[in-house]
């Protein structure tokens, strides 16, 4: 929302200021939730970044932003239930 309102006061003052803008903006996004984030919350949750990214499009499919919110935590949920029920199996 902030990046979309500094675009729109930079493209009334200037045209090109505001396309650059919004085009830096775009691309840093993309990088940052693509890349950037899933690497952290994989360090974090001790899960892969590929499960982490699967995790939050399945969850914004599935419930929307909400489900986007609780993809991340629901998954870490899932991996230590599942951890502790194959170690109850042996």
């Amino acid at each position: 929302m902030a990046g979309l309102l500094i675009a729109l006061l930079l493209f009334f003052n200037n045209v090109t200021a505001g396309v650059i803008y919004a085009i830096y903006f775009i691309i840093y996004q993309q990088i940052e939730n693509n890349f950037i984030a899933p690497s952290i919350q994989s360090k974090k949750l001790e899960l892969s970044a590929l499960m982490v990214l699967s995790s939050v499009t399945i969850g914004l499919y599935v419930g929307g932003l909400l489900g986007s919110l609780i993809a991340i935590p629901a998954a870490g949920v899932v991996k230590v239930l599942l951890e502790n029920y194959l170690e109850q199996a042996k």
